[in-house]
């Protein structure tokens, strides 16, 4: 579960440099790759992509830094939905990197 101790939101989040383009992954971005973990307390600022099929997220609270939720683990599940300020308990996921650094939850009720 994020945060637990030292590790926290931000350590694993992309897009932390506003004047950088892209992603950039967070300083423990790599460790963490492969690992079911689950974020609390997110919102996400935008709808699902209609095109990529992802969504990000916030930290409810506030801070730097945004995760990309895509598509779910399981092939042919489709996008994984959200709306424009829909705010989430929990969202459980496999943390990998395709693209660039991103939570893939496994089934619907991954999201809480």
């Amino acid at each position: 579960m994020i945060p637990t101790g030292a590790l926290t939101f931000d350590a694993l989040a992309t897009d932390t440099d506003d004047v950088t383009a892209g992603d950039q992954p967070g300083a423990s971005a790599e460790i963490y790759e492969g690992v079911l973990m689950r974020v609390t307390n997110v919102t996400a600022p935008a709808a699902t992509d209609g095109t990529t099929g992802e969504f990000r997220v916030v930290k409810t609270a506030g801070g730097a830094g945004s995760l990309a939720i895509r598509a779910f683990v399981y092939p042919n599940a489709g996008p994984v939905p959200a709306t424009a300020g829909q705010a989430f308990a929990s969202i459980t996921g496999v943390y990998a990197q395709r693209m660039n650094f991103q939570l893939l939850p496994r089934t619907a009720a991954d999201l809480q």
